[in-house]
């Protein structure tokens, strides 16, 4: 059972996993006069996100309790990370699931979309502050109505289950999507920004887990709770 509080799950403890990044482990990093021109992929897969534009690398800073964080919040550039294709990550007509732990500024300057995570799909903050997840970058989303851009840590889940698109915040279910949710686009993935250079995503990301199917609920209260423990999210 995965549920004990004080047992925390190691991601890679879990099968499928294709996508690790972890803001609070400096060794994943190569910087460029403290910005972002290389997180490195903690799952053995060498599914890194470079960027070798320096106008557009992110900052590496400080957070709560001296953790680190990756900052997209928009300063005048268009900050994000470009990395692996969905086949390389192997979500290709597939379930999947994502889970991001992010904080956002309160987003007094709305535009449609911030999208944590972009490709054939879009994950992150509507105009309004709500989560939600278009499974193929289109109008189709799984929507959790709340003002999540207050400021503060938060942990997400973004996943297509059985071909259906659901999210969750905080351990909160919210809506999902009719069939089929599963794409069968093979992009490159985009931190930051959705693909095409539109939807920037606005505030800092912690960590970031991809696996290459639906988890169960064991699973994912497991990595959850794990996740909300090491980043100081009420849980």
């Amino acid at each position: 059972m995965f549920l004990a509080k004080h047992h925390p799950v190691t991601p890679s403890a879990i099968s499928n996993l294709e996508l690790w990044l972890d803001a609070n482990d400096p060794s994943t990093f190569t910087l460029n006069a403290g910005k972002v021109s290389n997180w490195a992929d903690k799952s053995g897969n060498g599914n890194d996100y470079p960027q070798g534009t320096a106008a557009s690398q992110p900052p590496y800073i400080d957070g709560a309790s001296g953790q680190k964080l990756v900052d997209f919040t928009f300063d005048g550039s268009e900050n994000h990370l470009i990395g692996p294709f969905t086949s390389a990550l192997n979500i290709v007509n597939s379930d999947y699931e994502f889970f991001f732990v992010w904080k956002s500024p309160v987003l007094t300057v709305r535009s449609y979309f911030y999208s944590v995570l972009g490709s054939s799909f879009l994950s992150g903050l509507d105009a309004f502050g709500n989560y939600e997840h278009l499974p193929k970058g289109g109008l189709t989303k799984a929507l959790l109505l709340g003002a999540f851009d207050d400021t503060i840590m938060h942990c997400s889940s973004s996943r297509v289950e059985s071909d259906v698109s659901k999210v969750r915040v905080d351990r909160v279910d919210g809506g999902t999507t009719a069939t089929p949710a599963r794409s069968s686009t093979n992009n490159d993935t985009w931190i930051g920004l959705y693909r095409g250079a539109v939807g920037r995503w606005a505030g800092q990301i912690a960590e970031i887990l991809l696996y290459s199917r639906a988890l169960s609920v064991p699973e994912r209260d497991a990595v959850e709770i794990s996740l909300m423990n090491k980043w100081g999210i009420p849980v």
